[in-house]
């Protein structure tokens, strides 16, 4: 699920498993309106699961919406698309994400096609550029998959923009991480290698961020929960610090504080020295990691579960700490 707020008209906007679209005005529980999103009927085995990937308000009167098995766009709130995002010929979309300040959008799908496209009028902005295909998630490739090169588990599962909107940071399926200058075109690719040995095993990349002066680049392999940091300007080099934890498959997003001083790492809540990669704090184990959740954050609060309460800490100083009954 995503979930998304319209602070101009005090409006929550989420986008379920089902491809539908709801409209609420924050604190009512009926939706004001609904209307569901085009999927990708025959293009996907009937049993995988539909992902929602990127729910953003960009206005008072449009949104954008995408999810594997749907196709990318803006749409207005009652519905109507205004914008069509989506890739000829059709295929799953792996992952995407909104540059609010250059009002565009980076779109990445399982033939391994990415390309960042305009708001405004869908307009190609730049690329294509193409990683390996995914298969991972297809299973035996469907018919709009062949022709391609030999099938790996590739494509693209995670995005994050630069805040200075000079990179796309790409987590793909394998064992590299691409930052693409986007504005110098196809060829302005910088790789980061998690391994010696481009393989398929446990190092798909499932989380990046970068710092806020866009000076470092942050990712979480897929499967091993593996933290390293780089220096955007020096690709081809062994990480800065990396930090190494156990846990169960799942994409995990590394949070990095406002003042780029920290790094939060969401398995078990570790709270990490973005110059070295020291440990400062695991808030799963303050808070008895048998009975807690540690679940998400942004650049200046993380919050846990614990029992029946909340716990939300203010990432740049962890002592700020307040504690929330949750209602049972």
């Amino acid at each position: 699920m995503c979930v998304a707020f319209d602070d101009l008209s005090d409006r929550m906007v989420i986008l379920d498993e089902a491809n539908t679209v709801s409209v609420f005005d924050v604190g009512k529980e009926r939706p004001r309106s609904g209307f569901q999103i085009p999927t990708l009927d025959g293009l996907l085995p009937k049993n995988l699961y539909n992902r929602p990937l990127s729910l953003e308000v960009l206005d008072g009167q449009r949104l954008f919406a995408a999810s594997m098995s749907s196709d990318p766009g803006v749409w207005s709130v009652a519905g109507e698309l205004l914008v069509d995002l989506s890739f000829s010929p059709r295929a799953p979309l792996m992952a995407a994400t909104v540059d609010r300040r250059g009002a565009r959008v980076a779109l990445g799908d399982a033939m391994g096609r990415i390309v960042v496209r305009s708001l405004k009028d869908g307009k190609t902005l730049a690329g294509p550029i193409e990683v390996r295909r995914c298969t991972y998630l297809l299973g035996t490739p469907p018919e709009f998959l062949e022709g391609k090169s030999v099938a790996v588990r590739g494509g693209v599962f995670a995005f994050a923009w630069s805040p200075d909107g000079r990179y796309l940071a790409i987590g793909p399926g394998q064992a590299k991480l691409i930052v693409w200058e986007v504005d110098k075109g196809p060829q302005a690719l910088r790789e980061f290698s998690y391994a010696d040995d481009d393989l398929f095993g446990g190092q798909a990349i499932g989380g990046v961020a970068f710092s806020p002066d866009s000076k470092f680049v942050y990712a979480i392999a897929f499967d091993v929960y593996q933290l390293r940091a780089w220096d955007v300007d020096v690709p081809g080099t062994r990480p800065l610090w990396d930090f190494y934890r156990l846990g169960n498959a799942m994409p995990m997003l590394p949070i990095v504080s406002r003042d780029g001083l920290r790094v939060f790492h969401p398995t078990n809540g570790h709270v990490l020295d973005s110059r070295n990669g020291k440990v400062l704090a695991e808030l799963g184990k303050e808070l008895d990691s048998e009975k807690s959740s540690v679940f998400g954050g942004n650049d200046e609060f993380v919050w846990a579960r614990a029992r029946d309460s909340l716990h939300v800490y203010e990432l740049a100083d962890l002592g700020n700490h307040v504690e929330i009954p949750l209602i049972q």
